[in-house]
């Protein structure tokens, strides 16, 4: 895995919400692992629209 180093000012409020989902304190991996969901989710839309059942973006 490559990584980028940047500055980003985030929702402290949603990113408690997905610490406390994934079990993540750290930032950085409650980050990625919020990065890594929306990948997901993204693909498994895809794969439904593939069979017909929704729509891919």
């Amino acid at each position: 895995m490559t990584t980028v180093e940047t500055l980003i000012d985030l929702d402290e409020q949603a990113l408690a919400a997905v610490a406390e989902v994934v079990g993540i304190t750290a930032t950085t991996e409650t980050f990625d692992a919020a990065l890594r969901e929306v990948g997901q989710r993204s693909e498994r839309l895809c794969a439904l629209a593939r069979r017909g059942e929704g729509r891919c973006r």
